[in-house]
């Protein structure tokens, strides 16, 4: 439970280096279960579609290859997601990125995405338009950026108070 709660924060782009000790994890745990079958397939076919995109230049190398890798994970994490939720068990939640992964694949055709995506920047974005949302609220329009600054300022002081003492 504690290493699931540590995790919750962590961006995928940031935890895939994981992806190589989780295909070890569920090969150790592999029976006859299709739970473990699946869970393993989807761990090991995630890890050849990052491989993939990592291992290539300016373009993929088996783009065929790397649409079978992905369409493995989306299978394997929907059946384990509608036997989870048949058990009523609140584990494998379909989210919109899963639908993103298909666009991922099909822009990789003719370019590799990872020589130029940016992860952090989608992440800066979000967390800018929710700290905006905040201001928002009972003030005049030109009010915000104000509100907006002086929030950022402050969160940003705590960001760094915490990497100084090593949180």
């Amino acid at each position: 439970m504690l290493f699931r709660s540590s995790l919750r924060s962590v961006k995928a782009a940031e935890a895939r280096a994981l992806l190589k000790a989780c295909v070890v994890l569920a090969h150790v745990h592999l029976d006859d279960s299709g739970e473990t079958k699946f869970r393993h397939g989807l761990c090991q076919a995630m890890a050849d579609v990052y491989m993939m995109l990592e291992g290539s230049r300016y373009t993929i190398d088996d783009y065929k290859a790397l649409q079978q890798h992905a369409t493995k994970v989306l299978v394997y994490y929907q059946w384990l997601a509608k036997q989870a939720m048949t058990k009523g068990f609140k584990r494998w939640s379909v989210v919109n990125k899963h639908h993103f992964l298909e666009h991922l694949v099909a822009q990789n055709e003719y370019e590799n995405t990872t020589q130029y995506h940016c992860y952090s920047g989608e992440d800066f974005v979000g967390r800018m338009s929710r700290l905006a949302h905040m201001c928002i609220s009972g003030k005049p329009i030109h009010a915000l950026t104000h509100s907006f600054v002086e929030r950022y300022r402050i969160a940003f002081q705590l960001r760094l108070s915490r990497l100084s003492h090593g949180d």
